[in-house]
């Protein structure tokens, strides 16, 4: 069985979303418009919204004026927050999910656990305020 560890355009665009959301100060912002500007479909982007406020990391407001906006603060959202609030997982090998028939007896586990964990620091460090400093630098630079 082949088992690749990569984070899909959905994880990818998750993130991209919720940095372009959270780098705009104005109340609301339409899916449109976020889609015009990290260029995706519209139909895509609502999958990934709809994931996102399931995980309690966007609201939608109705109306004229609606749009979407950022649930909580982005210094207490994290980029791992975002892609596992999209992504059905991140084990880097079959080995750490439960199906794995030999994990009583496996001898490199303990390698995939520590990848996985590193994995994990990287994303739980990365808040979406960090991120969008950097965005707002980028542009303005």
């Amino acid at each position: 069985e082949r088992y690749d560890m990569k984070i899909s355009t959905k994880g990818i665009y998750a993130l991209e979303a919720m940095i372009e959301l959270a780098s705009r100060n104005t109340a609301c912002v339409s899916i449109r418009d976020i889609a015009d500007a990290r260029n995706c479909s519209v139909k895509y982007l609502e999958q990934i919204f709809k994931q996102l406020k399931k995980a309690q990391l966007l609201i939608s407001i109705r109306g004229k004026d609606g749009g979407y906006q950022i649930a909580k603060d982005p210094e207490e959202i994290t980029a791992k927050d975002i892609i596992l609030a999209v992504e059905e997982k991140l084990d880097p090998v079959v080995c750490l999910s439960h199906t794995c028939t030999r994990s009583g007896i496996c001898r490199t586990q303990p390698v995939w656990m520590g990848m996985q964990e590193q994995i994990y620091k990287v994303l739980e460090s990365k808040t979406l305020k960090y991120l969008t400093d950097i965005y707002r630098n980028e542009v303005s630079a």
